[in-house]
């Protein structure tokens, strides 16, 4: 019998994801509310994962890219947690990789494919301006500019992954910028 190491690897780190990480898309609304550059969010994807023991974030970081972080832990007397983060392609290269081994998280991981694919092919045109750089001369800009049709796509995917992900689904911990969807009370 010949064992195929690589997929062992790979059903490996997805029965980690699956137990103790997270497939989410990441929203940021830094670009419109501070630099006042955009005029839409931006959406992209993110796989993740903390546990006590740095190695299954290394084997993650070694396997695929991305960082590896120590972060506080979650209980008053718990301990250190390292964390694993890979957003954007990284983040989608590990995802497809993953994607036939996943079980629990199967959909949170197609839906990041949904979302990369209204990505790649979501952009309408470009839009020309001025900013300053950071040495404080103007200088001339491409932007993308999304249809509101495909901003709508992927803030659909985001609501539905958040649904998926989120235990505390109800108006206290919902983004005040955001429609509350149907049912939430």
């Amino acid at each position: 019998m010949v064992v195929d190491k690589d997929n062992i690897l790979l059903a490996y780190l997805a029965g980690a994801i699956d137990s103790d990480g997270s497939i989410s898309i990441k929203r940021s609304t830094y670009g419109r509310r501070k630099l006042k550059d955009r005029v839409s969010p931006m959406y992209y994807p993110r796989i993740s994962l903390r546990q006590i023991s740095p190695i299954i974030p290394t084997l993650l970081k070694e396997a695929f890219g991305g960082v590896i972080y120590i972060g506080k832990p979650s209980a008053k007397k718990g301990k250190m947690l390292y964390g694993y983060e890979a957003t954007n392609l990284i983040g989608e290269r590990a995802i497809r990789q993953l994607l036939p081994y996943l079980r629990l998280k199967k959909r949170q991981a197609e839906i990041i494919l949904e979302l990369q694919e209204i990505r790649k092919s979501g952009r309408d045109g470009h839009r020309v301006g001025y900013q300053k750089n950071r040495w404080g001369k103007y200088t001339m800009f491409q932007k993308a500019v999304i249809s509101d049709e495909t901003l709508k796509k992927m803030l659909d995917l985001y609501l539905e992954i958040r649904k998926l992900n989120d235990t505390r689904y109800d108006k206290l911990h919902w983004p005040q910028d955001l429609p509350l969807p149907e049912g939430v009370q």
